[in-house]
């Protein structure tokens, strides 16, 4: 079992026959591990990282990711805790709070406009660096809105992706939803299929239920199938079917 050094000078029982991964002064950055073994955060919160697992050290030698051996709580950059199930993998930004997790159980916390989004057990909740959510797996149908502000229901079990001022910027969506390209076209999403949305709250793509005619950048009509992806350029003429 060899044994080498993090940028902190701690020991790093090393998984014989796994890679290592050393920084230029022959630190250990990543490495499989050994037994159970216990590091810091840069917040210097004790992080255990489970026997058999991937570690990851940043360059000053503090945990940016490990898997914990049992549920674990940390913080994210907004101070609320968060739960993270045993056997899986939590990371940290440079500050030491959580940016990415597999919560325990059923865990409320807020996106950049101050809605809560509840994300399911035993899936993966990420924050940006502020603590707002940016993607969560949903329990339960769910409403927020686009940058345009209408409403988009994601579907029960689905990842909901929101950009940094807290909008929608991708969803499956639980029913045909209708939305609006960059030339104000209505655009029929599929239910139980993921629209992608622009920054303007215009769409980017979507999958059709029914055959739909749109325009090229030349004004010429394009037909869509149903069940194919439309995919939009920002100001809404079609680029591809």
């Amino acid at each position: 079992m060899p044994i080498y050094q993090n940028a902190r000078n701690q020991n790093v029982n090393c998984m014989a026959g796994m890679p290592i991964t050393f920084d230029a002064n022959g630190k250990v950055v990543s490495a499989t591990v050994a037994r159970n073994s216990v590091y810091q955060n840069a917040r210097n919160q004790n992080v255990t990282a489970a026997a058999g697992t991937f570690l990851q050290f940043d360059t000053r030698g503090y945990v940016a990711s490990a898997t914990v051996p049992r549920n674990s709580v940390y913080q994210n950059v907004r101070n609320q805790n968060v739960t993270a199930a045993a056997r899986t993998m939590i990371s940290f930004d440079t500050n030491g709070y959580v940016t990415s997790v597999i919560v325990a159980r059923n865990s409320v916390y807020q996106n950049a406009r101050n809605q809560n989004v509840t994300c399911s057990a035993s899936t993966t909740i990420q924050f940006d660096d502020r603590g707002f959510v940016t993607s969560a797996v949903l329990p339960r149908n769910s409403v927020y809105q686009n940058s345009r502000d209408q409403n988009v229901t994601g579907s029960p079990g689905t990842t909901i992706i929101f950009d940094n001022r807290g909008y929608v910027s991708s969803a499956e969506v639980s029913r045909n939803s209708v939305f609006q390209n960059g030339r104000n076209q209505n655009v029929t999403a599929t239910a139980n299929t993921t629209i992608v949305f622009y920054s303007t709250g215009y769409v980017n793509s979507a999958i059709v239920p029914r055959k739909a005619v749109y325009q090229n950048a030349n004004n010429q009509n394009v037909t869509v199938l149903a069940g194919r992806t439309a995919v939009f350029s920002i100001i809404g003429f079609l680029i591809s079917n």
